[in-house]
């Protein structure tokens, strides 16, 4: 009698994507036509949810690269006027309705996993205090749902992914998707950057975005993290090669974009990064470049010192950042409820508040349509800052920890923290595939950005990291490598 393992059965929604794929294309065809050739808004929007009716089968990896796609390439077509700029948030739709598509045939008779199941209690946990906190301040009942779909984006799409594991074939099917469109920014980048003079509009495929720029030196980065950890996890002699090639995506891009934020971020990434690849060796062999690849752009860079400027500035008190700090404070003044739960979803200074004001250029903010009350603090924290600082990214005061927690308080920020906790734990654990590593040296990276910036905020970003830490996470036990296998091989 044999004792090897029954070979896994394919999921559902797989075969069904294999048999009627051919039944979106009409689809597809018709909602491309309705948002070329007149079709309002409105009605883009209410063919696309009747159309979403029969995508409820797709496998979650699907859903996964929609996202990816929706957040980091919708802006190519909208920018030309091919579709309209609704189409900029389409990510929104392919998380979260991939999330309830997922829940209602994933949810019914499996049992969930253990990293499953501690994000999604997170995730429920951070839902019911921004709810709580909208009920101590009550305001627009779309507040704290836009607020927390801010927040939630890419956990939910986390959550897809372990509910519904990719097969090996489908996660580098995705991870081909992932490269290709990482390196499309690169060559965006490196077209602009020859095109045109000023770095702010080096912003690769992320075109008319406000803080493209930034944004997409933050993409091409953990594109360079995968790199790195991939290499120096097959061998040493790739791991050198992997070295050269993620050049142009940790040191080239943040330099022609001027990316200061990235710059600022990088030493805790790569700190991250060094100390989760296996075999001494190997972390010298990692720790060599990049080290000296920090220190060239933080000395020697202009954006590099610009960033080192920023943090003798704040030492001095001289800081936007540190401005907004003590507006934030003074709001709160010595109410308990305001500590404990903030001023209210989108009251504060995160993304979601200043999407309701006239600061962000061009008007583009989806939340404008929802018709909310301007939050009036943003309005005060700009002035202020640009009053004591120069107005610079570094001292805006848009900030999404600050976010956080100005605008659900103490409890929402421990909150926030144990969503973090759900998936860094579990990274930490299987630190021995590189994805897992590359997926800890991204959200290392990601914390100081958030305290700099909105980074918790932004798709393009976080969808990347997040669709990183999926595969990470979802892959089977058998998969696994063995404790006794050769490091150079996870």
């Amino acid at each position: 009698m044999s004792s090897a393992a029954p070979p896994r059965a394919i999921p559902i929604s797989d075969r069904m994507v294999g048999l009627r794929l051919w039944w979106y294309v009409p689809a597809v065809g018709l909602g491309l036509a309705l948002a070329r050739w007149g079709a309002g808004t409105r009605t883009f929007l209410l063919v696309a949810m009747i159309g979403a009716i029969g995508l409820l089968w797709l496998p979650g990896w699907v859903w996964a690269v929609g996202a990816l796609s929706g957040a980091l390439l919708s802006r190519v077509v909208t920018s030309v006027g091919i579709l309209p700029p609704i189409v900029n948030f389409s990510d929104f739709g392919f998380v979260f309705a991939g999330l309830a598509a997922v829940l209602a045939y994933r949810a019914v008779g499996q049992r969930w996993t253990a990293t499953a199941r501690h994000l999604g209690l997170a995730m429920l946990v951070l839902l019911g205090i921004t709810w709580l906190s909208w009920a101590m301040n009550p305001s627009d009942l779309a507040r704290p749902i836009v607020t927390f779909m801010l927040w939630a984006e890419p956990f939910a799409l986390v959550l897809i992914l372990l509910l519904d594991p990719p097969t090996r074939e489908a996660r580098r099917a995705v991870l081909w998707v992932l490269g290709i469109v990482i390196a499309l920014q690169v060559a965006f980048g490196l077209y602009q950057a020859t095109t045109i003079a000023d770095a702010d509009f080096v912003k690769g495929t992320l075109i008319g975005a406000g803080a493209g720029h930034h944004v997409m030196a933050g993409v091409t980065a953990l594109g360079g993290l995968c790199l790195l950890a991939w290499g120096f996890g097959r061998s040493l002699t790739t791991g050198l090669v992997c070295t050269v090639l993620s050049s142009p995506f940790l040191i080239l891009m943040p330099v022609l974009a001027d990316a200061k934020q990235v710059i600022f971020a990088l030493p805790a990434a790569a700190a991250v990064l060094v100390l989760a690849t296996p075999g001494v060796v190997r972390r010298i062999a990692v720790a060599g470049p990049v080290v000296v690849a920090v220190a060239v752009l933080i000395v020697l860079v202009p954006a590099g010192t610009t960033a080192v400027g920023f943090l003798e500035s704040a030492s001095e008190g001289q800081s936007g950042k540190l401005s907004s700090v003590r507006l934030v404070t003074d709001e709160m003044g010595a109410s308990v409820s305001r500590w404990a739960l903030g001023l209210g979803p989108a009251n504060g200074v995160s993304r979601a508040a200043f999407m309701t004001t006239d600061l962000f250029a061009g008007g583009e903010s989806p939340v404008r349509t929802l018709g909310l009350e301007p939050a009036a603090l943003p309005i005060r924290a700009q002035s202020r800052a640009l009053q004591i600082s120069e107005g610079t990214s570094f001292n805006a005061p848009l900030s999404s920890a600050l976010g956080i927690f100005s605008d659900i308080g103490t409890l929402g920020a421990v909150a926030y923290s144990a969503v973090l906790a759900a998936v860094a734990l579990p990274l930490l654990r299987r630190r021995k595939q590189w994805l897992s590593r590359a997926a800890l040296a991204g959200w290392a990276l990601s914390v100081p950005l958030a305290v700099a910036f909105d980074w918790w905020e932004q798709p393009p970003f976080t969808l990347v990291l997040a669709l990183i830490t999926g595969l990470g996470l979802s892959i089977q036990p058998s998969e696994e490598p063995s404790p006794h296998a050769d490091p150079s091989r996870s």
